[in-house]
Formats: structure tokens, C-alpha cells, sequence
């Protein structure tokens, strides 16, 4: 692709092999003039090119999100939750704004310590309008100044210049997604407003180990910034995909209804604690992340030297890319992979089997794998747990009385999502009425 050499991977042992096992030299990211020089996406530290600036921002951010951290958060996901089911009653039609506010507003709670009442929020509309722009500049042959990067000094008026114009817009409003949150959150602080948050406890540990650093402060709002960015789109995405699903497979949505009764009861919703004794959940998220990843050929790698493999040689500096669609449906691995089937992740006895792998590919490759996965992993479960617990998720009918299907259409690009979804929220019995109603009283 224009002097640039682009290996794709197909197959779990050529990703196990190159991306893993060889990550020293296939942990790279490609540098594209859009996106890391004109529009200020460089400041996102997952495509960050490898090196030692990387590396510091992945090992800060991965002491809050690693395995053993993200039970702290545990609490605000709750919180959350519960709001997104008082929604889904007061305006389920919107349910997909209701998704974004939550995993939203919980980003900017663990970020920021803020409290965000509606997606209406500014810093939420900002940031939103930033992710947008990020995922137009990532899609692949989007902006012809990345082939030829000498355009990147035409001035924004000249014909044909309007990716420059664009980046122009595009470059405040990145800006702004990563200072503002931390301006508002540290002018709080000073008026001895302290709510716990991941930017006040790296202010105040990087104010006295660094405090001759005058970067201290980027390196915060960096990190707190991608914790949104990682942390609201494709979680977003995913619940959405889950949606669709649930309305395609009305059997499947029935056999976790069927768990959640039968293991919890109808007087109580689900926590996070309960994870071990709801397989059958479980295996629903496990599925819907393999069955249709968000990212179906995730993000590119680049190498940085020669390397050979299989007899093929692979030139340093080649784009690398892994085809998790055909990873995760590969036969070998997961039996009839074109069906969608939790069960395939359960045993004879209804139990979470541990010789089906988890679709880890989901979440990317070798080191470059997201660090945020186990956050990820513990909101959707709870989320998904919780809204099957209060609902059914059924399809609606259109102004003729007629039931819309949800068709089987999904966009291309750096995402695959379904194309129109359309769905109802229905409460499932009284019980779920009164739980709902006692979350509403409970927030008054």
C-alpha cells in the first residue's frame, strides 16, 4: 500500500505467534500525520508508537485497571447501572443514549470524581465529537495526507485542503476532551472538593515525586482522557451489539432470564459477587465478544525489523494486521462458530468450561492488548446481568402495526455495529416494577 508492506494474520497461531510471542518486535503502531500530528491524538496513549513514553503511560494506567484493582470501582458501576434502569423505564426508546450516559458518566466519576447528569453534559458532547473524529481518521485510506505527508503544509484555505480544515476543528475539540475535564476537577480541588477519583490520586502523588516535571500535569490529563475514550465507545458498541442479539435470539434471551430467577430470585438484582453462581450470563457476554467483535480486524500493528515466518519474509515496518473475525470464528477452536451459542463456553453440568478459550482477541494482541479489559469485562456482565434481571428486550412494531424485524446489516469500518436497532424495554414482572421503583426513590 504505497511503498508500505501490509501483513494480515488469519489465524490464532500466526497472532499467538507474531503478536505474543514475538511482541518485542511487533509492538509498534503505525504514525499517521492525521491522526498523531494534525488533530492531537497523539496525547492517546494506545497509539502511542513502543517505547519508553508508552510504556510509562501503560504501566500508570494499568495499577487502576489491572485484575486486582477494578473491584474498587465496583461500587460506581453499580450506581450507574441502577440509573440506566430507571431510564430504560422513563424513555426506553433512547436506550442507546442511556448506554453511552452510563458508561460515560461512570468514566468521568473513576476519571474525575464528577458527577454527569445527563449526556447533554458538555465534556460528554465534546468528547463524544472527539472519539468520532478518531474513529473517521483511524478508518484505513481515510485522509490522503497520511500516503503523502508533505500536503500536511498546505495552507487550510487552498482547494482541496479541507482535511486540513478539519483538523483545524477536529484539533480543538481534542484539545478541549483532554484539558477541560481536569481544569474543572482541579478547581474543585482547590475549593476543598475531594472526591476520590484517579486524577486526584495521581495529582497528588506525581505533585511530590515530580512535582519539577512541569509535563506532570499532561501526563494526568492523558491518562484520565483515555480512560474515557477506552472506556465509553466500545463498551457502548458492545451493548448495542448485545441488543441486537437479544432481539435476534429471543431463546437465548429466555435461558438467562430462566438463570437469573432461578439463582437470584425476583426480590433482588444482580452484583457482581454473584458472577460465579450465573454462568450462563457469562457465557452470553463471552459470546456476544466472539460472535461479533466490535473491532473485526482490531488496530494495527507496525513491526520494526525483518522477521520471517512460515517461509514468508515480513519486512520491517509493515502494518500488521489481526483478523479477529477469523480468529474468533475459527472452527478449531470454537465449533460451528457461525452460530451464536453460549452454551458452547459451558460444560454438561451448566458450568463455565475451561478448556473453551475466552475471546480474549477482542480486547487486541501481545502487548498491546487493552488495558482496561478487566473494567470492560466487570460493567458490561454487570450491566447486562441487571437489564435481563428488570426486562425483556422485545422487538417493536412500526406505525402500521407491524413487527420490525432487526435486519441483519452492520457498518464497515475500524467498527462493526448493526446498522438500525430498533427495541422495546419491557419490564418483566411486577417484582421488577417495584425494584426499579425502589432504585428511583432511592436516587431522589
Amino acid at each position: 500500500m504505497f511503498n508500505t508492506n501490509v501483513v494480515v494474520l488469519n489465524s490464532f497461531q500466526a497472532t499467538t505467534e507474531l503478536l505474543e510471542k514475538r511482541s518485542k518486535i511487533y509492538s509498534d503502531r503505525p504514525h499517521t500525520v492525521m491522526f498523531h500530528e494534525l488533530t492531537g491524538w497523539h496525547r492517546n496513549f494506545g497509539l502511542l508508537q513502543y517505547g519508553d513514553m508508552w510504556r510509562m503511560y501503560r504501566r500508570t494506567f494499568h495499577q487502576y485497571f489491572r485484575n486486582q484493582a477494578v473491584p474498587s470501582f465496583h461500587q460506581k458501576m453499580k450506581r450507574t447501572v441502577n440509573k440506566l434502569l430507571v431510564a430504560l423505564t422513563d424513555s426506553p426508546d433512547d436506550f442507546l443514549a442511556h448506554y453511552r450516559y452510563m458508561t460515560g458518566s461512570l468514566a468521568f466519576d473513576v476519571s474525575y470524581g464528577m458527577d454527569v447528569d445527563s449526556i447533554k453534559y458538555p465534556a460528554i458532547e465534546t468528547a463524544e465529537k472527539a472519539v468520532q473524529c478518531m474513529l473517521e481518521i483511524m478508518s484505513t485510506g481515510s485522509f490522503l495526507v497520511d500516503t503523502l505527508p508533505i500536503l500536511k503544509y498546505l495552507p487550510a484555505w487552498l482547494p482541496g485542503a479541507d482535511f486540513k480544515k478539519k483538523a483545524i476543528q477536529w484539533r480543538r475539540c481534542v484539545d478541549e476532551m483532554f484539558t477541560r475535564p481536569f481544569k474543572i476537577a482541579k478547581n474543585e480541588w482547590e475549593h476543598a472538593h475531594l472526591k476520590p477519583s484517579i486524577a486526584l490520586d495521581l495529582f497528588r502523588s506525581m505533585q511530590d515525586s515530580q512535582k519539577d516535571d512541569p509535563n506532570f500535569e499532561e501526563v494526568i490529563t492523558n491518562i484520565t482522557a483515555v480512560t474515557y475514550v477506552g472506556g465509553t465507545d466500545t463498551s457502548t458498541s458492545t451493548l448495542r451489539m448485545f441488543t441486537w442479539i437479544m432481539l435476534s435470539y429471543p431463546s437465548v434471551q429466555a435461558k438467562a432470564h430462566e438463570e437469573i430467577d432461578r439463582v437470584i430470585g425476583r426480590n433482588r438484582l444482580p452484583e457482581l459477587r454473584d458472577k460465579e453462581t450465573l454462568p450462563y450470563i457469562t457465557a452470553l457476554l463471552k459470546e456476544v465478544l466472539r460472535w461479533r467483535p466490535i473491532g473485526p480486524l482490531g488496530i494495527q500493528h507496525r513491526s520494526t525489523a525483518d522477521d520471517e515466518y512460515k517461509g514468508y519474509f515480513l519486512p520491517g515496518g509493515s502494518i500488521v494486521i489481526a483478523n479477529t473475525w477469523a480468529v474468533l470464528r475459527d472452527e478449531k477452536r470454537y465449533p460451528n462458530a457461525q452460530i451464536f451459542d453460549p452454551c458452547r463456553f459451558l460444560n454438561d453440568h451448566g458450568a463455565l468450561d475451561p478448556t473453551i478459550p475466552d475471546p480474549t482477541e477482542a480486547f487486541g494482541y501481545g502487548r498491546r492488548i487493552c488495558p482496561g479489559r478487566y473494567y470492560a469485562t466487570d460493567l458490561l456482565w454487570l450491566t447486562i446481568a441487571n437489564v435481563l434481571a428488570a426486562y425483556v428486550i422485545e422487538k417493536t412494531i412500526d406505525e402500521h402495526g407491524d413487527i420490525i424485524e432487526p435486519k441483519d446489516e452492520f457498518t464497515t469500518g475500524l467498527h462493526c455495529l448493526p446498522v438500525s436497532v430498533k427495541a422495546s424495554f419491557v419490564p418483566r414482572h411486577e417484582e421488577a416494577v417495584d425494584l426499579i421503583r425502589s432504585l428511583v426513590a432511592s436516587s431522589d
